[in-house]
């Protein structure tokens, strides 16, 4: 709840600051363009370059000189206070830029930094799985040569064995058709 208190505050605050540096910045400009305006109006002439010396005007006078639209000449006193104002606004947004904006930027670079190493970490990982992918792959390429080498020793094996069995079958066939013979030939001569 303060935090939200806080932030309507400083909303508001922040809103009267703008609303001040803009009608600060217009009288400013009218300032400034005024005494454009006059500086266009009467340029100085070598005549005027020594003015020759007005009696002082009394209080009334200035009052009524005032009324009647004429611009009163600013003094150093109206130059420093521009400046002083000019300064209190570029200070102003200075300290609002400072406990507003840097906090900001302070919290979006740590949120950059954290994207930063997560990305980092993530990428590690790849790298450590694309590596056993890739150990994987050649210790697959050895182990299908080694199936391959022991299919066809197997086959050869088994080749071997079947020539045994089929010549073993044939010995077992010989002697028994030797036997049948020998047994025809003893029943024939009986």
């Amino acid at each position: 709840m303060a935090k939200r208190f806080s932030l309507r505050s400083n909303t508001i605050a922040s809103l009267v600051a703008l609303a001040l540096v803009w009608s600060l910045g217009a009288q400013l400009k009218s300032y400034w363009e005024s005494s454009a305006a006059l500086a266009q109006e009467h340029p100085p002439t070598v005549s005027e370059v020594a003015p020759p010396a007005q009696p002082e005007a009394t209080p009334a006078e200035q009052s009524a000189t005032e009324e009647h639209g004429q611009p009163e000449e600013e003094g150093a006193l109206g130059i420093v206070f521009h400046w002083f104002n000019f300064a209190l606004i570029l200070g102003g947004i200075g300290y609002l830029g400072k406990k507003y904006m840097a906090p900001f930027f302070d919290q979006r670079g740590k949120a950059i930094r954290e994207e930063m190493e997560h990305s980092a970490q993530a990428m590690a990982e790849a790298t450590q799985r694309l590596s056993s992918i890739e150990d994987k792959l050649q210790r697959l390429d050895e182990e299908i040569q080694e199936l391959r080498r022991t299919a066809l020793e197997e086959a050869a094996s088994e080749q071997a064995r079947i020539a045994e069995a089929t010549k073993a079958e044939a010995d077992k066939i010989v002697r028994a058709a030797g036997q049948e013979i020998d047994s025809a030939a003893k029943a024939a001569r009986r």
